[in-house]
Order: C-alpha cells, then sequence, then structure tokens
C-alpha cells in the first residue's frame, strides 16, 4: 500500500466517525468568555479601579497575584476588553490602548520596551522606529516614551503577565521607567497591571521602585473542585456537542484540576485533549480512559517545557542527575552531581558556579516537581542532599538531546573520557 493511500485511510476513518468537538477555539487558552464563574469579586475589584479611565484619569497601578490558572489573565483581558467598549461607545475624543507583554516570552527590558510598541500600534502598517535589535535600552524607552506621548487623550494601560520572571531575571528597570514615565508625557498617560504567580515577587524590586509603585493588590484564590465543575461545565456548552460526556468525566477532571493548585486552564487543557483522543479513536463519547490518557500527555508536555526553560547551569545540574540516576545510584548526593556539574563545564569550556549556587538550582528543580531532595545529616561531616529524579526519563533525555551544552551527556564515549 502507497504512503497516499495509507495517509488516505486514516482522513477517511477521521471524517466517518461522529465530530466530538464542535468549537476549537473554546477550549483553546487564548479564548476569553463572556463569563468568568466565581471570579465576580475579582472582576469587580479590578473594574472598580480601572473605572476613572471613563472619566479620562489614569487608574493607579494594579498588582495581580495567584496560583497558575486561577484566572488572572482571563479576568484581565475580559475587563480591559470591556472597558475600551464602553470607551468607544461612550466618547469620541478618550481612546484607550492596552499592550499585553507576556514577560515569560519577552523576558530583556529591550525585548520588554519592543514589545509594547509594537502592541501600541494599531495601525499595521505604521512604521516602527524602534528596531529588534541594535540600540542602546535607554534610546528604546526614550523611543517608547515619544511614540506614547504622540497618542492624544490616550490612556496607556501596560499589561506585565508573569512579571517576577521579568524582575528575577533583568531587575526592576522596566516598572521604574514605567511607573515614572507621566512625568515627561503631555498627551496621554501610562498604568501598570502587574500579573505574578509569585507573591513574593515584590521581594526582588530595587527599593527605589516602591516609592513610584502607587498600586492597588488584588488576590486570585485557587479555583475549588466544585467551580471547577462549573468553568467545564459553561465551556461544553460552547465547545462539544450534546451528550459527548460520558458520566462522571467533568468531575474527575475537575477533581484531578483541583489537586493542581485549582487549575483552570490545567482542566480545559484535559477536557480538550481527553476530547482530541476520542475523536482520534473513532469514539462518539469521551470516557474517563481518555481523562487519563490525556492526563499522561500533559504531564509529560509540562515537564518536557519546564526542563527546557531552565537556565543553563541548571540544565547541566539536571543533566549530572540524569547520568547518575541512569547508571543506577542508589544515593545520588549533592557531592556526586556537583563533581558531574563539574566536568560538564569544563567540557563546553564554561566557568563553574559554587556549590551553594547548585544548591539552590537543586531547590529550584525540586520545586518545579523535576526531582526530588532530602536532606540528611552526615554527623560530624555535615549535611547533604540525597536526590531522586521525579519524572520520565525519556522526557529528560529529550530535553538534554536538544542542547548542545547537554547533549554530549548522552554518549558514554564522551563521558568516561571526562571521569
Amino acid at each position: 500500500m502507497s504512503n497516499g493511500n495509507f495517509l488516505d485511510k486514516i482522513f477517511d476513518k477521521f471524517l466517518e466517525s461522529p465530530p466530538i468537538i464542535r468549537n476549537h477555539k473554546v477550549l483553546s487558552s487564548s479564548f476569553i468568555p463572556e463569563n468568568l464563574p466565581h471570579r465576580n469579586n475579582q472582576i469587580s475589584d479590578i473594574a472598580s479601579i480601572l473605572v476613572r479611565c471613563l472619566r479620562g484619569a489614569p487608574p493607579s497601578n494594579i498588582f495581580i497575584y495567584g496560583k497558575p490558572g486561577s484566572g488572572k489573565t482571563c479576568v484581565s483581558k475580559l475587563v480591559l476588553n470591556k472597558l475600551n467598549e464602553r470607551i468607544i461607545k461612550d466618547s469620541k475624543k478618550l481612546k484607550l490602548r492596552f499592550a499585553f507583554i507576556n514577560c515569560k516570552e519577552f523576558s530583556t527590558n529591550y525585548a520588554v520596551y519592543t514589545a509594547i510598541s509594537y502592541a501600541l500600534q494599531k495601525d499595521q502598517y505604521q512604521k516602527n522606529t524602534i528596531p529588534p535589535t541594535g540600540l542602546p535600552t535607554s534610546e528604546v524607552f526614550q523611543r517608547l516614551a515619544n511614540q506614547i506621548d504622540k497618542y492624544s487623550n490616550s490612556i496607556i494601560i501596560v499589561v506585565l503577565d508573569e512579571i517576577d520572571e521579568l524582575i528575577k531575571k533583568s531587575g526592576s528597570e522596566v516598572l521604574y521607567n514605567l511607573t515614572r514615565i507621566n512625568s515627561n508625557l503631555t498627551q496621554s498617560s501610562v498604568s501598570i497591571i502587574g500579573i505574578s504567580n509569585d507573591t513574593k515577587f515584590k521581594n526582588y524590586l530595587d527599593p527605589r521602585v516602591y516609592s513610584s509603585l502607587s498600586e492597588e493588590e488584588i488576590v486570585f484564590t485557587p479555583y475549588k473542585a466544585n467551580e471547577l465543575v462549573d468553568i467545564l461545565k459553561e465551556r461544553t456548552v460552547e465547545a462539544l456537542y450534546d451528550n459527548v460526556l460520558n458520566e462522571g468525566v467533568i468531575n474527575k477532571i475537575s477533581a484531578l484540576a483541583a489537586r493542581d493548585h485549582g487549575d483552570a486552564r490545567r482542566a480545559i487543557d484535559l477536557l480538550r485533549v481527553a476530547a482530541e483522543l476520542a475523536e482520534r479513536h473513532g469514539d462518539n463519547t469521551i470516557g474517563i480512559k481518555y481523562v487519563e490518557e490525556a492526563k499522561g500527555h500533559i504531564e509529560k508536555n509540562i515537564v518536557f517545557e519546564v526542563a527546557s526553560s531552565l537556565p543553563l547551569h541548571s540544565k547541566l545540574v539536571l543533566a549530572a542527575i540524569y547520568s547518575l540516576n541512569t547508571n543506577n545510584d542508589d544515593q545520588i548526593t549533592t557531592g556526586q552531581v556537583y563533581k558531574l556539574y563539574c566536568d560538564y563545564c569544563k567540557f563546553n569550556g564554561l566557568e563553574v558556579v559554587t556549590s551553594r549556587r547548585i544548591s539552590d538550582y537543586l531547590n529550584e528543580q525540586d520545586q518545579l516537581g523535576l526531582i526530588d531532595t532530602n536532606t540528611v545529616s552526615l554527623g560530624r561531616y555535615g549535611r547533604t542532599k540525597h536526590i531522586t529524579l521525579t519524572v520520565q526519563q525519556n522526557v529528560i533525555k529529550q530535553v538534554l538531546e536538544k542542547d548542545h551544552h547537554t547533549a554530549f551527556s548522552l554518549d558514554d564515549s564522551i563521558i568516561s573520557s571526562l571521569s
């Protein structure tokens, strides 16, 4: 059978089976529903602060905290969209512009300024004055300020999602400059909404920033299992065809997501992947078995993404743990990991970091769920950590293979030459 005939059979099988998903968009992470169950208080709090825009006054800066999947980003976008609709309806002069920047994707000061500049341009044919690279950061900010001040009678809302990622990597310069920008503007004003998964992120701020923040703080608590049930039920009305959910599926998904800090995004992802798996198998309903299968798919993808995004030296530490684990070392210790890490740095021509920094990397990987560490006392010889890899080895192997700094660690001949 030719490849063409073989593929036609796959396509025909899919098209002949009954569809389950009515609207894929409703199950995407970018979808903003008209109604967000169990977030009326937070919607009211944010709207009450931003309502000043309707009279042309810049609102206070807002900092929003909460676990991943607690609705922070979704609620912020919903309120801003509705506010913009109202301003367009009520005012012929006043304009609202907002830039939504994910600081995990744009994590340097230059990248953030450039992303804000591009996001504020509603005319796609307008020439941007900021190149992607090549200018001093101070010049980039000045060009951004000049651009903003050309938007007459405008209120600019800059939303910095996952702002903790920016602060930890690049410091407080962006916040420092944006909170002081209004003193140099004559035609417009800027307010900030910072969104963070880390309630302690302000500990990383430069003390100079505190005096100019003038912020309001809003906390999003994790969803409970019964609240996740309500969210999923609302989504399924638009997203799925009638009578395609087996009994207990929504409760099962909600229970799994509630276990993960009440993560609504994870609950919706589980529903989407389970529905796609059912369609792929030619079933006309979504059963519990597809939820379990979806859980495995998602966990594998999350581990890959988290491990891939580790800083280089942390990834070298993970490579050392993987190698020791592969060689069946029963008790992997900090000392063993540090020794192998030093070998890997030497191979890459990198300067090693201190053992204290390695301990920080291990703690971070423990918090991310990649490893499990257990501190044990060695009596008069001090303390050490016993380290266990807690995720699938094949996923970590794929991560290491993808980066040339760590791929060599999978080659036994190279590793033996380092010994």
